[in-house]
């Protein structure tokens, strides 16, 4: 790294994959509410506002001096300015290159176009109506379990939804929910419960299933299945080019759900006791 236009690219790089990582890593989670989800990027929003303002900038660039002054590096200079071809002129071509004063000004607007180009991809991601919808089921269905129907939620779902949800079935299920469910915090919670019942028992619920199916279906809920995927490359190495597929299924499933304790003792025992050989070979355990 002998220029300080190296140094500078680095440090407002790791300045915003930093926060950008940490807010991947909460929407890859299991737990991850749709509302979670939604706070974490308003966040990371905000955060990313507060990066492009000038004196933030303005700090990075001083610091990037400083070190560059004691490291001995290259000060950066203004490129040359390339015009357009004649043939370029000639077809029409009539953006001129842009005129900056200084090498600072001309890395603060690379940086603000690529923060700007996040934020777009930020708001198709996120500012769909299909989120809205699932924040909203979220939200009506946590709202009961915790006593408090709100009748303009439950209209602007069944609005949303259109003729796939009754209003009026579904405000009476959410008042046997009011009164059954307790401490659920989230739709996880209400899903489990759910899950208690017998089956006879769910159909007393046709609209909540119908939600239920719906917010666990939702992208925020299913990273531990695209999880595997990318435990794939870890797991399957050309050291590993003879692992039959029973026993890669077996790794995936092991890494992916780390958080599950597992008794070793059992495990032990049940490898043992497959067969003679091994119950001579490690004895009784």
């Amino acid at each position: 790294m002998s220029k300080m236009a190296t140094y500078l690219g680095l440090s407002l790089a790791q300045d915003l994959f930093e926060h950008c990582e940490k807010a991947a890593t909460i929407l890859q989670s299991s737990t991850l509410t749709q509302s979670g989800g939604r706070d974490t990027i308003n966040l990371l929003r905000s955060v990313l506002t507060q990066l492009g303002t000038n004196e933030v900038f303005e700090r990075k660039w001083t610091m990037a001096k400083q070190m560059a002054a004691s490291l001995d590096l290259e000060i950066p200079t203004l490129p040359r300015v390339r015009q357009p071809s004649r043939r370029a002129v000639e077809a029409g071509a009539n953006d001129a290159p842009p005129n900056y004063e200084s090498f600072q000004e001309m890395i603060y607007h690379d940086f603000k176009s690529a923060l700007k180009g996040l934020e777009e991809e930020l708001a198709r991601r996120f500012d769909g109506v299909g989120l809205q919808t699932m924040i909203l089921i979220e939200d009506v269905l946590c709202s009961a379990t915790a006593g408090s129907i709100v009748d303009e939620k439950i209209q602007e779902l069944t609005q949303a939804l259109g003729d796939d949800l009754d209003k009026a079935t579904l405000t009476h299920e959410l008042q046997v929910l009011k009164s059954a469910v307790k401490d659920a915090k989230t739709v996880e919670d209400v899903r489990k419960w759910m899950k208690t019942l017998q089956k006879e028992t769910r159909q007393m619920f046709p609209e909540t299933m119908k939600l239920l199916c719906i917010a666990t279906c939702a992208a925020t809920s299913t990273a531990t299945a695209e999880r595997s995927f990318s435990t794939l490359r870890r797991l399957k190495t050309w050291l590993r080019t003879s692992m039959t597929q029973a026993r890669l299924t077996h790794l995936a499933i092991l890494h992916c759900h780390r958080e599950i304790s597992l008794d070793v003792d059992a495990i032990l025992r049940e490898f043992i006791g497959a067969n003679e050989l091994r119950r001579k070979t490690f004895g009784n355990l």
